[in-house]
């Protein structure tokens, strides 16, 4: 295999698995009812830029990592354990 393969592949898994964990985040927030403001694929400058209700999708020219920014405003979902609740609550207002 030539070094221009194996470095691709090794771009094209990076970017995989970052993809994979960034909306893994974003949808973790959303399961416990936290307001996501924006998801940011890549860094650099934004080479796409989707508005959809309050949140953003940005697509950035480097695709070796990403980010989720969430709001301040946090509804618990009813179908948490209510054990689960409190101690939700004390991390995010501490």
């Amino acid at each position: 295999m030539s070094p221009v393969v194996l470095i691709l592949a090794v771009i094209i898994c990076i970017t995989v698995a970052m993809f994979v964990h960034v909306w893994s985040m974003a949808l973790a927030g959303w399961l416990v009812g936290a307001e996501i403001q924006e998801v940011s694929i890549g860094f650099g400058p934004s080479m796409l830029r989707i508005k959809t209700g309050t949140a953003s999708i940005n697509i950035n020219y480097i695709p070796t990592g990403g980010s989720v920014k969430f709001g301040d405003s946090f509804h618990f979902c009813s179908w948490l354990p209510g054990a689960f609740m409190p101690s939700i609550y004390i991390i995010w207002n501490s």
